[in-house]
């Protein structure tokens, strides 16, 4: 999307808003009464301070405020004749009833308060199904950098492979992230398409049990987060940190310090802050935060050796040697090689063998310094805001952006002594969202909202296709023995030659319908209308003489004196695709919140409609060897549309004045991830004899899964509450790899994703929260899951068939195995203690080993990618053990509070393992580890979780 565009399409939003909200606001209800007899007040005034929220109460003294932000509010009541009461400290949550029962007694004195604190209560009546909520004053003492961080504290989340978050024993890809009211996940690949920093965060909200009707395209679970506003008071922070790795495993970790000199106080650094306030007071408000944050990580390698290996002469039986021009041989007048190099008889790898005064002839013996070099360095840049403008005290508007930038690597130990071949990959993302609200009267609102989201990831080795530092691999075949890759070497050479760049700009249009209708009934209903642009483009580049159709080369190429020997194959041919697919999502709900004295039923109805836009072939035996470009429209047929209706359920039962029962249960529908539809669906094939794939199937069903869940809250004691849930999942129609398909040449065969696997869930978990003093806190959760499926990695079934030669699927699996991600065992607890002006919170993780399939026989098989007897996931790996401190000390300082805090990750720097060898169980060595290995060959540290972190920093706040 060009500037020009960009600058239309926001001109746009700022003059239409048709889109809605989920719900992002809770409710405040009450009874207010005269102190003396326990009469109704009728007419009292209920304000919510800082806002134009309010209301009075009726005929029976009863109150309600529909359509309050989450966050915390002061409450003020009035009455003629009475004492004006102040509550603080009132919590209000998404979607649930914050309940406030005031008490008014005569005035003796004109204009007399009486402040007092909100009672927070600690088992929640009208929860129909498991979630957990996590506040800004929550999150400021917590000992977490992101919203990943706190997500993975809560109970029923599990953290997979690779740090992946995973809610009650689902694929990563089944959870849905919302942001103000606004689905915003990734739908390539269902990752979250925004960065929110935990300073902009006003409540974070994760829905691990069966989610009302309102939420769609998730099958395991919600994050939903509601970011800050601005207020009519001033208010603004700023937080700087430094810190560092001190780890005493300096050996297998040589990027941390092994002395105190080696030190690196900004080793990872962080500079964040926010700003709120009126623009104009009780009309325009604004909140502005941005964060910019750099770790230069924990892995490590050396700059041993060039990527561009040796360059060295061609020497024949006869010892005569051959220079090749740019190459081995440069001008006196300009010495820089094809490469770039500029080449300088004083680096001691160069050999300059002749230089007769018009060229240079020279050996590159290939090693470099072994400079210490990052290869997982991670680096962002974000922004959020939101510009509230407060029309009449029916209509509100909110202009809501977000914007930001990461730059990462990651490791590969296979390249750990070519450090400089080390893909960096780019994220960029932005939002605008308009919103909406029009409240016509106390008991009815409507939201709106006109969003807009871009996703793009970009990833490549230099940046330009034509940069001359690209190898010819080629050329290796000279390189000498040495260099050659083998078991147990590193690589000695090597540049990344891949380019891939995808990026998906998202239209969302909402309307929402809230209406309390009576005491009884609460209805709420919405359409959701989202239109996907995406592009892609995957290629490799390939040698000039090879023969493949190649892109000519560019005018600023040309006038180069050495042309790339590397170039860019044609679109849609072997090894470039491209792509721009264009999908629709319609959907639809209703849902009803039905509240009794003993009684809260949530029941509701979600339709989804899902339009691929995308083709499959039209035969049975396609000719996928013939040209892309030369394909007619009798080639294709469209895939067809996929619609299903959901219906939820909720009830919650109080069974006394301290416990509640819940239960839950609905059927959820999610689009298959946009990779397993399009990726690969031109369906552009080689010809040449066996299997090739897996590709996208645009014909992909929805995933499907059925939720029961059960539940109990109950308070074991005064400001101690129990939330016990059981759970149940069935899941079907996962993406999963297919018997390989025929096409019109009979060697020339294919496969794609199918529908074809299952999953089934079953755990139980169990959460005690205290509330000992406003300073001292504790919170203890468990989790105890069995996470089953079919098949976790699909494209290594896909790739275990071809090798088998399995073209009928009979071998593929059909057994129910741990799932890759699934870890029987997860406890987290914190305790937080605080006076005046210091405190600190620890906070432990305990989860048990992933599965991994082990190499040793034992009793039977199980599906295509085991062989002999080796049931597939079942060993363990070991467990992991964290825990993490945070202390800070506060002074005031002139009206500004000045503070220090100091935070330590993983305190005990604990050896937790991420992956492990198949025959020992361990990470450190294999069964047979082979001798003449290069020296830290298995001294993996990716095998490891981070080692201990420390950060000091610094915090002012008004």
């Amino acid at each position: 999307m060009n500037n020009a565009t960009k600058l239309l399409f926001a001109v746009f939003v700022f003059l239409f808003a048709a889109e809605s909200l989920h719900a992002q606001a809770g409710r405040i209800t009450g009874n207010v009464t005269d102190a003396r007899d326990g009469e109704p007040i009728i007419g009292a005034q209920v304000i919510i301070q800082g806002t134009t929220q309010g209301t009075t109460t009726d005929f029976d003294g009863n109150f309600r405020i529909l359509n309050v932000r989450p966050g915390t509010y002061t409450l003020e009541f009035r009455y003629i004749g009475y004492t004006t009461q102040i509550v603080e400290d009132v919590l209000v949550r998404t979607d649930l009833n914050t309940v406030v029962d005031m008490q008014l007694s005569e005035s003796v004195l004109e204009g007399e308060e009486i402040v007092v604190r909100a009672q927070r209560d600690v088992v929640i009546r009208d929860l129909t199904s498991t979630e957990s909520r996590v506040s800004r004053q929550d999150l400021e003492r917590l000992p977490v950098q992101d919203v990943g961080e706190v997500v993975s504290l809560q109970a029923g989340v599990t953290v997979g492979p690779g740090g992946s978050i995973h809610i009650r024993g689902g694929r990563a890809s089944e959870v849905a992230y919302i942001v103000d009211g606004v689905r915003v996940s990734d739908d390539f690949d269902r990752g979250s398409g925004l960065r929110v920093e935990n300073q902009a965060i006003e409540e974070l909200q994760v829905i691990s049990g069966a989610f009302n009707a309102e939420y769609g395209q998730a099958t395991s679970g919600i994050i939903n987060i509601a970011t800050r506003s601005g207020t009519n008071d001033w208010r603004g922070n700023l937080r700087i940190w430094g810190g560092e790795y001190a780890t005493t495993r300096s050996g297998l970790f040589p990027g941390a310090p092994g002395t105190f000199s080696e030190i690196d106080p900004v080793h990872q650094y962080n500079v964040e802050g926010s700003i709120s306030g009126p623009i104009v007071r009780d009309k325009v408000t604004f909140f502005l935060s941005g964060r910019r944050f750099r770790n230069e990580g924990w892995l490590y390698g050396y700059n041993a050796f060039s990527p561009q290996g040796p360059i060295l002469p061609l020497q024949d039986e006869a010892g005569n040697l051959t220079w090749e021009r740019g190459y081995n041989e440069v001008p006196v007048s300009n010495p820089v090689n094809r490469y770039g190099h500029f080449i300088n008889g004083d680096d001691p790898w160069i050999n300059i063998v002749e230089n007769d005064g018009e060229f240079i002839r020279y050996r590159d013996e290939g090693f470099r310094d072994s400079t210490m070099v990052s290869m997982h360095p991670f680096e962002t840049v974000s922004f959020q805001g939101n510009v509230q403008y407060n029309a009449t005290n029916m209509l509100r508007f909110n202009l809501i952006g977000n914007w930001s930038q990461e730059f990462s690597q990651g490791y590969n130990h296979g390249g750990r002594l070519v450090a400089q071949n080390n893909t960096q990959t780019e994220r960029n993302n932005y939002f605008v969202n308009l919103r909406t609200t029009f409240t016509p009267s106390a008991n009815m609102f409507f939201t709106s909202n006109f969003a807009m989201r871009y996703n793009a990831f970009e990833s490549n080795l230099f940046g330009d296709p034509y940069d001359p530092r690209h190898l010819n691999f080629e050329r290796t075949g000279d390189f000498p023995q040495a260099f050659q890759p083998r078991d147990g070497r590193f690589a000695r050479f090597g540049t990344n030659n891949g380019f891939f760049n995808r990026n998906t700009t998202t239209f969302i249009g909402k309307i929402e319908y809230n209406h309390q209708v009576n005491d009884q009934h609460f209805i709420k209903a919405g359409i959701d209308v989202q239109a996907d642009v995406l592009n892609y483009r995957n290629y490799g580049l390939v040698p000039i003489t090879g023969g493949a159709d190649l892109e000519p080369f560019p005018d600023r190429v040309l006038d180069r004196e050495f042309l790339p020997e590397l170039g860019i194959p044609l679109e849609n041919t072997i090894g470039h695709e491209v792509w721009t697919r264009k999908p629709v999502t319609f959907s639809a709900y209703i849902q009803d919140r039905i509240e009794y004295e003993n009684l809260i039923i949530n029941a509701g109805l979600r339709f989804d409609y899902f339009v691929p836009n995308g083709r499959i072939p039209a035969s049975d035996r396609p000719r996928l060897t013939q040209r892309f470009d030369e394909r007619d429209a009798s080639f294709w047929s469209e895939a067809s549309p996929k619609y299903q209706l959901s219906p939820r359920l909720g009830i919650a039962y109080p069974i006394s004045a301290r416990g509640v029962i819940h239960f839950s249960y609905g059927y959820f529908f999610q689009v298959p991830n946009y990779s397993n539809l399009y990726n690969g669906s031109n369906l552009i094939l080689a010809n040449i004899s066996g299997a090739q794939g897996p590709f996208g199937n645009p014909d992909l069903r929805p995933e499907q899964s059925v939720k029961y869940e059960l539940g109990l809250q109950q308070e074991i004691f005064t400001g101690t509450a129990l939330d016990l849930s059981i759970f149940y999942e069935d899941k079907r129609d996962y993406v999963s790899s297919g018997p390989i398909q025929p096409t019109a040449i009979p060697s020339v065969r294919y496969g794609t994703w199918i529908n074809r696997d299952y999953a089934n869930i079953r755990g139980i978990t169990a959460a005690i929260n205290q509330r000992v003093t406003r300073r001292v806190s504790f919170g203890v959760d468990y989790t105890f899951s069995i996470a089953e499926d079919s098949n976790s990695d699909p494209a290594a079934e896909f790739f275990a068939a071809v090798a088998s030669g399995d073209t009928t699927g009979s071998n593929l699996a059909r057994f129910l195995t741990p799932a890759n991600w699934d870890r029987t065992h997860v406890l987290n607890s914190s305790f937080f203690y605080a006076q005046d002006t210091w405190g600190f919170n620890i906070v432990q993780r305990f989860s048990s080993g992933l599965p991994y399939t082990p190499s040793a026989s034992v009793p039977r098989s199980v599906g295509i990618t085991s062989t002999g007897d080796i049931i597939t996931n079942s060993l363990r790996m070991p467990a992991t053990f964290t825990v993490d401190l945070n202390m800070y000390k506060n002074i005031e300082v002139s009206g500004y509070t000045m503070g220090l805090f100091f935070n330590i990750f993983n305190i005990f720097d604990a050896r937790n393992p991420s992956s492990v060898f198949n025959d020992t169980g361990s990470p450190d060595l294999p069964l047979n580890p082979l001798a003449d290995a290069d020296p830290g060959w298995y001294a993996d540290p990716s095998r490891f979780a981070e080692p201990r972190r420390v950060q000091f920093g610094f915090s002012m706040q008004f």
